[in-house]
């Protein structure tokens, strides 16, 4: 769903995973997803790249998973504003 976007799959996996349980940790979600911590690691620094993932109100050093709905508003809005960054070509 989300690669139309350009989002890796192990990428919405981990996000998919965080929506459902947001506490996992990452050994945790490794052993869910099979595959290995550093991948959950990375696929995490992405999430907070694409502003799917900000901290806590609890507790700032936590990042949590935004919610599905802003999450493809976030997405969609990046794609959107990637688009109309593009030079237009002269039409003819």
């Amino acid at each position: 769903m989300l690669e139309s976007f350009g989002v890796a799959p192990i990428v919405e996996q981990v996000y998919r995973a965080l929506l459902q349980s947001p506490r996992f940790n990452s050994r945790d979600l490794a052993d869910r997803l099979d595959c290995r911590p550093d991948e959950i690691w990375n696929a995490v620094q992405e999430l907070a790249r694409l502003t799917l993932m900000r901290p806590s109100c609890e507790d700032p050093q936590v990042l949590r998973a935004v919610p599905l709905k802003f999450g493809l508003e976030i997405l969609q809005a990046r794609q959107e504003a990637d688009l109309l960054a593009q030079p237009r070509q002269p039409e003819q």
